[in-house]
This record gives C-alpha cells, structure tokens and sequence, in this order.
C-alpha cells in the first residue's frame, strides 16, 4: 500500500504542477496521506516494523495525514 498510494500521489501532484504553470496559477498543495512512517535518520530498516516505528504500531495514526517533504524535497521545487 505505502508504494502503490506514493507512487500514485506523486503522480497527481506531478500533474497537478504542470497544470498550475501551465495555467501561470499558484499551486494550493493537497493534503497528502501517509502510509508509513517517514524515517528521518539512524534506523535501519522501517519495513521491519510494519512501516511503524518501533512501538508505534498500536497508535492507530498510519495511515494519516502527511507533510509535503514525506514525498518530495520542498527546497528543490524552487530550483526547478
């Protein structure tokens, strides 16, 4: 699930910025979801766990909503 409903939000929001600057209009982003949890650094491996991180597991917050810079780095859209 966590790849399949990546891959096709990545894709909606691809298209939906080309629509924006084709259209010379500002792109509102939607409200992403996430389906795993997004490892910042030090673990080894999330998919161990389910895509929870350690303990996690029982929160009941995956899926749920999450920030842009789960899916892509924000910094770079500006040198795009």
């Amino acid at each position: 699930a966590h790849l399949e409903g990546g891959g096709r939000q990545l894709a909606a929001l691809r298209d939906a910025f080309a629509v924006a600057l084709v259209l010379n209009r500002t792109l509102a982003v939607p409200r992403l979801t996430c389906f795993c949890d997004k490892v910042w650094g030090g673990h080894d491996n999330i998919f161990n766990f389910n895509c929870h991180y350690p303990g996690s597991a029982d929160s009941g917050h995956m899926p749920g909503p999450c920030p842009l810079d789960h899916f892509i780095n924000p910094s770079a859209l500006r040198d795009a």
